[in-house]
């Protein structure tokens, strides 16, 4: 399941359209994407790597 989350969520960031007025050359942000619910996929991804990290380690 993870790997068919991770797989939309890499494409829907690859289609994602960017409002170039907003980018700034000395920063990444997310702000510039048009699609912000994209970012949404991060928590859910981040929380089970954490999750996938922590239980490796103990």
């Amino acid at each position: 399941m993870l790997t068919a989350v991770v797989a939309v969520a890499a494409v829907t960031v690859f289609l994602t359209p960017i409002q170039m007025e907003l980018v700034e050359s000395h920063r990444l942000t997310g702000a510039v994407m048009e699609w912000q619910w994209v970012r949404l996929f991060s928590p859910f991804i981040n929380s089970y790597a954490f999750i996938f990290l922590l239980g490796g380690a103990a």
